[in-house]
């Protein structure tokens, strides 16, 4: 599954986001130009993430500034993007929501005893836990 197309299934419900992005190019634009708040607030409705998760990727005071404000700028937009995928990845992968909350919440001896939820706060992080990921889908790691 494409990128984009994680981001859209993961923020499915978020009224001020078209159904169907078109390319990546055009979801490379809605991030560039700051995702409403509401993607956010679907998150958390959806039980992706918590609102005290939530606030370890954006600080309290900015949070709530955001929400105020109903925007998010361009670099919280792309963490936003980042966590939503991984999420949707870990779903599609456990098969269960559950089962990849369960996943992603817990340490894992595989990455020091990080859980990988925490790996997400970066770009880089994102991609060892989506290769981890990948090598479950396709039973090579446990």
């Amino acid at each position: 599954m494409m990128q984009m197309d994680r981001l859209v299934n993961a923020l499915t419900g978020c009224p001020s986001l078209p159904k169907k992005m078109g390319s990546e190019l055009n979801m490379y634009t809605w991030l560039k130009k700051g995702l409403p708040f509401e993607a956010v607030d679907i998150l958390i409705k959806n039980h992706k993430i918590t609102v005290a998760e939530m606030q370890r990727f954006i600080p309290p005071r900015t949070f709530a500034r955001r929400k105020q404000e109903r925007k998010l700028n361009a670099e919280e937009s792309d963490t936003i993007a980042r966590l939503a995928m991984v999420v949707d990845f870990a779903e599609e992968v456990f098969g269960d929501n559950d089962k990849a909350s369960i996943w992603l919440r817990h340490p894992n001896k595989s990455l020091d005893g990080f859980s990988p939820i925490e790996l997400l706060e970066t770009d880089y992080g994102a991609r060892i836990v989506e290769t981890i990921l990948g090598r479950i889908q396709h039973g090579i790691y446990s």
